[in-house]
């Protein structure tokens, strides 16, 4: 097997590993989104992209066919390196190779290792790995010393109910393609949701109801109306319920109303590090 930099020829052949990682919910990767997160780019990270540089590509070839393909880049603050992302359809003997590319110029330099940390281009904005999804992957990690973090649940809506007007919730459209619900209990703002469409698909970024407002139904109304609005845009509503959403009583809460209003936990997402000493 033999690594080398990405060229133009290989697209075709990294389109298809990616898409053959792809998760329920989430769209097709185009050429265009490769091409896009190749440059770096992410409609959801740009922040965090803005702190890395010498971004790098690399594809793993076998008997004449593309095999894998891994992005990473390096913090400018500190020169630990970050992998983006990673496809290599849960071919182990692959992974490793990728794995190993970058574990040893690490530990060469003394540098940690971040993966999975943030958002790029291929997917609908997820920043981290499918846990069961990518399973192969995770544990070729983990035997090069990496350690996980559960980051959030990723659900996806089952269910396709019509939409459920509500004059009480205010929309605002902040971009052609992202929206910001609010809830209003007489003069008060009870609850906000941000929504937004990414290459077909919607997602529910953030919806918070005020301590005060909490237990009086505001959540299920604000997830209704922001699932129904979406509904009318994209083909499929996904969201990630996340693991610090106020301790593990209001997350299992936020995962229990959206399982009763249709939506499905799929995976859940991980990040990985590794600390050289």
């Amino acid at each position: 097997m033999t690594i080398r930099p990405i060229n133009p020829r290989d697209h075709a052949a990294v389109l298809e590993l990616i898409n053959a990682d792809r998760l329920e919910g989430q769209p097709e990767c185009s050429l265009e989104m490769l091409r896009s997160a190749l440059r770096g780019q992410s409609s959801v990270d740009d922040a965090c992209w803005c702190e890395l540089s010498d971004l790098r590509t690399i594809v793993v070839e076998a008997h004449g066919r593309v095999a894998g393909a891994m992005s990473f880049a390096r913090h400018k603050k500190t020169g630990d390196y970050a992998i983006a992302w990673l496809h290599a359809c849960e071919n182990g003997v692959v992974i490793s190779d990728l794995i190993d590319h970058i574990d040893v110029r690490a530990r060469e330099k003394g540098h940690g290792i971040q993966a999975f940390h943030l958002a790029t281009n291929l997917t609908a904005g997820l920043e981290a790995l499918p846990a069961r999804h990518r399973e192969t992957t995770l544990r070729s990690f983990h035997g090069y010393g990496f350690g996980h973090e559960d980051i959030s649940s990723y659900m996806v809506l089952a269910s396709k109910a019509g939409r459920t007007p509500d004059p009480a919730i205010a929309v605002t459209k902040q971009e052609p393609s992202r929206w910001t619900l609010e809830l209003w209990a007489g003069s008060q703002l009870a609850g906000s949701a941000e929504i937004g469409w990414l290459y077909g698909t919607g997602v529910i970024w953030h919806l918070e109801v005020g301590h005060e407002h909490r237990g009086q139904g505001h959540g299920r109304r604000l997830a209704t109306c922001a699932s129904s609005l979406l509904l009318e845009y994209a083909s499929s509503v996904i969201l990630c319920v996340g693991h610090d959403c106020g301790g593990a009583r209001d997350c299992s809460r936020a995962k229990h109303l959206y399982a009763s209003l249709g939506f499905v936990q799929v995976d859940t997402l991980v990040s990985l590090t590794k600390c050289q000493v």
